[in-house]
């Protein structure tokens, strides 16, 4: 299992307990994180699903997990190219809006870091 499988994993887990999460993607889109959250919840070969083999129950099952994943209380957020400021706010923001208890980021070496004041 991937470092972003383990971390979508573990807000999965979160989730189903009800505790509100973020995934903040510096690198996927959030539709490859959607994907990848999906099938590791179904158990479905992530690889097989995006060759198209996989078996009519499969796929079933693949698309109850869909729906079950789509309830909880999951967020997430592209952030690519936004600095340390930006994903703070957007942070704060998710927290406010929908309680969000426990935040994930993928890739952070690609965070952009926000300038010192005073410093160029």
């Amino acid at each position: 299992m991937g470092k972003s499988t383990y971390a979508l994993a573990s807000l999965i887990r979160s989730a189903l307990a009800g505790v509100p999460v973020l995934f903040l993607t510096c690198e996927m889109s959030v539709q490859d994180i959607l994907l990848k959250a999906n099938a590791f919840f179904s158990g479905v070969n992530i690889t097989e699903l995006r060759q198209g083999n996989i078996s009519k129950s499969q796929m079933q099952v693949f698309l109850k997990a869909c729906d079950k994943i789509a309830e909880l209380p999951i967020y997430v957020e592209d952030v690519v190219g936004k600095n340390v400021s930006e994903i703070v706010a957007i942070t704060h923001e998710y927290k406010h809006q929908h309680g969000v208890q426990l935040v994930a980021v993928d890739y952070m070496q690609l965070i952009t870091p926000t300038k010192e004041r005073g410093k160029t």
